[in-house]
């Protein structure tokens, strides 16, 4: 009898992960090991492009059916390289990966994840052992890690990534194809144990336009928005196909930047999002939930603002003032006026759009659609209270 619930209580944690929807590692997934350098020739000297080798890996593990690549210590640099089904890549947590940028133009990605439209199932990206690092050269293109489009079961994990003010998101999700009758995102993830310092005030870490069941936790940033549910991409609003469902985040930081999470649906009308366990240092915001608005690039007739579904959550958001956040001039209104003056007049980044100064509030709720929001707390912020919207503007007293 003990053996027979023992049995039935493991069968029913495993149904209960599988309904969560978030990545599941498959059976057997790792069995089939290489190496890059030892199989695959790559230098890891990190002066030349290693990402032919590295696909050229990927490629062979695939055609077999799956399996490990290895990248071992050394100094690696890649450019779009592509992720195939069952393949998976264990990084040695003393590996520096860079982008290959020679020829590039405009953008850069180090991994992709389905974006050329092509299914891509039970894939992903880790340090194992500990966490594996990307620097993200000065004075570059636009740069993303990791660029996630039509995959399913993914994950990626245990990475520091040191930025430096350049353009995108270090992970971005976004929609990939697909038809009115069938929509193509990332789904069923989960990135977890990721960090980026030096981030930029309209980026950060992840930046998600589109994605269903995707866990994010434990993530941390210095500067920009460490998780951003921003669905405001032309062709998705237009289309109204795509934007965002049953996303959690746990346990998201921010240090210095713009907000730890921003919540944003421009016109898309979302699902729902959770959020729990917030923690903001100096930051404009720990929590930014903007309204809905229908941007002048959109061209489709008929949108309306949009929103998040009701059900969606912020709770136990932790923030702490300081006099370093990264700020824009559309949020100086919420700013007690006594503060306006600490605004450093030297603008931050190549673009001069944003400024260093003062936080602003623990959590702004700017939205008309409903988000619950609950246990907050707010630490030095003498003139705004720790949840504050339109009516707390100054123009609106």
């Amino acid at each position: 009898m003990k053996i027979t619930l023992l049995i039935t209580a493991g069968l029913l944690l495993a149904s209960l992960a599988r309904a969560d929807g978030f990545y599941q590692e498959p059976a057997r997934a790792r069995e089939r090991v290489m190496d890059l350098k030892a199989d695959f020739g790559a230098s890891g000297r990190g002066a030349e492009d290693d990402s032919a080798r590295l696909q050229q890996a990927i490629d062979s593990i695939a055609r077999s059916g799956g399996g490990v690549v290895r990248i071992p210590a050394g100094e690696y640099a890649f450019a779009q390289v592509s992720l195939k089904s069952n393949v998976h890549l264990e990084i040695d947590p003393t590996a520096v990966i860079r982008p290959y940028l020679e020829g590039a133009k405009k953008s850069v990605a180090i991994f992709a994840m389905g974006r050329d439209g092509t299914l891509v199932e039970n894939t992903s990206i880790e340090g194992v052992g500990g966490r594996f690092t990307v620097n993200l050269s000065p004075h570059a293109p636009g740069i993303v890690v990791v660029s996630f489009g039509h995959v399913r079961n993914f994950k990626v994990a245990n990475v520091t990534i040191h930025d430096c003010l350049t353009k995108f998101a270090s992970f971005q999700f976004g929609p990939s194809g697909g038809t009115v009758a069938q929509p193509v995102r990332p789904r069923s993830g989960t990135i977890e144990n990721a960090s980026v310092t030096g981030a930029d005030y309209g980026y950060g870490l992840v930046q998600v336009q589109s994605a269903e069941s995707v866990l994010f936790q434990n993530l941390d940033g210095q500067g920009g928005v460490t998780l951003r549910l921003e669905t405001g991409e032309k062709k998705m609003n237009d289309s109204q196909i795509g934007g965002v469902d049953r996303i959690v985040g746990k346990n998201i930081s921010c240090t210095e930047g713009n907000a730890a999470v921003m919540i944003s649906p421009h016109s898309m009308q979302n699902g729902v999002v959770e959020i729990d366990g917030v923690k903001s240092t100096g930051c404009g915001f720990g929590v930014r939930i903007d309204g809905g608005f229908i941007s002048k690039k959109y061209t489709a007739g008929g949108l309306k603002k949009g929103a998040f579904a009701r059900g969606s959550t912020v709770k136990n958001v932790d923030a702490t003032f300081g006099m370093k956040a990264q700020l824009k001039p559309k949020h100086y209104k919420y700013m007690p006026a006594g503060l306006v003056k600490f605004i450093h007049a030297e603008p931050i980044g190549p673009d001069g759009a944003s400024f260093t100064g003062p936080a602003i509030a623990a959590v702004l709720n700017d939205a008309e659609y409903e988000v619950a929001v609950a246990n907050v707390s707010a630490h030095g912020y003498e003139f705004n209270p720790p949840v504050i919207g339109p009516k707390d503007a100054r123009d609106a007293k």
